[in-house]
């Protein structure tokens, strides 16, 4: 409130996870009055949660969901299946309250790594090397792919010593087991590697000198990692373990992956072997239309965000008439 005061604010912003942000926001709407963007990240409910919940706890959560979501003068999502299903949930509300701005991709960053937008071609090491950015959470879990290179080695379609599995930042532990204890399971400890975090510059220059992007997204439908965008832009090929949702129609859309549901260990091993094959006779992999791919670019999605800020801080026009 004192901010608020201080700098003449116009119009507020809230973004959640966490859903804490939310509520402060729906209470400083309704001392000053301003109008108020909330930016859902993921959904808040509506889906499986990764906390402990009670049925009170559902209720509740629900009521101050609805309480943030009829307040706010607008509600930005970053998909539009949860767009979808917020209209669904809410079919009293205008269906124009909700807004699709998705996430992205920093050009800036890429620039001041060096990388452009041929990004200088993927370096050939002499190994296939698969490559995972991030942190292993909830469900994500690499053991599907160990599995597939542990099939297509022992049945001769992949060279032991040949293909390399680089699992770079928090990746020590998949749902709750030692990773390197499911390599060794798997028969593929010697190829797997967990380098640990890496800063930014360094990891999207691994990323572009990658043979195979790996994206896990298991259980999360109206979810898109925010590193799909990154591995968009780097322009190598990606290999997407998701069910269908979100993520499985942004990367048809982009082109350039191979999306395959997680349990489905056939089509996991095939698209291995294709994209081994393709490398072992010097083809790259297929890429995604960079066209689309621009379209992601933060400072686009950012006047779109400023021109939602724009409408709402607007008076209606019976106001401006009044005036």
């Amino acid at each position: 409130m004192r901010e608020v005061r201080r700098h003449g604010i116009a119009h507020l912003l809230s973004s959640g996870p966490y859903w804490s942000n939310h509520l402060i926001g729906l209470a400083l709407s309704r001392l000053t009055g301003l109008s108020w963007t909330a930016q859902f990240r993921d959904p808040w409910t509506g889906i499986p949660q990764w906390k402990l919940e009670t049925a009170i706890s559902k209720r509740v959560e629900a009521a101050l969901e609805r309480m943030v979501v009829a307040r706010a003068s607008s509600v930005v999502c970053v998909t539009d299946l949860h767009a979808r299903l917020f209209r669904q949930l809410y079919p009293d509300l205008p269906p124009s309250k909700f807004v699709t701005i998705p996430n992205g991709f920093d050009e800036l960053e890429w620039q001041e790594a060096g990388l452009g937008r041929n990004n200088g071609g993927c370096r050939r090491s002499g190994k296939f090397v698969i490559r995972y950015t991030g942190s292993l959470y909830q469900r994500r879990n690499p053991r599907p792919v160990f599995r597939a290179l542990q099939l297509l080695i022992a049945s001769g379609e992949i060279k032991p010593g040949t293909v390399a599995i680089d699992l770079m930042g928090w990746c020590d532990v998949a749902e709750g087991q030692p990773v390197s204890q499911m390599a060794d399971e798997c028969k593929v400890a010697d190829w797997v590697t967990i380098t640990g975090p890496r800063s930014r510059a360094e990891t999207l220059r691994s990323m572009v000198q990658a043979d195979l992007l790996l994206l896990l997204a298991e259980a999360q439908p109206y979810q898109i990692p925010g590193k799909a965008y990154e591995y968009l832009r780097a322009g190598r090929p990606v290999l997407a373990l998701t069910p269908e949702g979100a993520l499985a129609q942004l990367l048809r859309q982009t082109g350039g992956a191979w999306v395959v549901d997680p349990a489905d260990e056939a089509a996991i091993a095939a698209a291995v072997r294709d994209a081994y094959r393709r490398w072992s006779i010097g083809l790259d992999g297929p890429k995604a239309d960079w066209a689309v791919v621009t379209s992601f670019d933060r400072r686009l999605l950012a006047g779109r965000i400023a021109e939602l800020f724009d409408s709402a801080c607007r008076p209606p026009a019976s106001a401006e008439v009044r005036r």
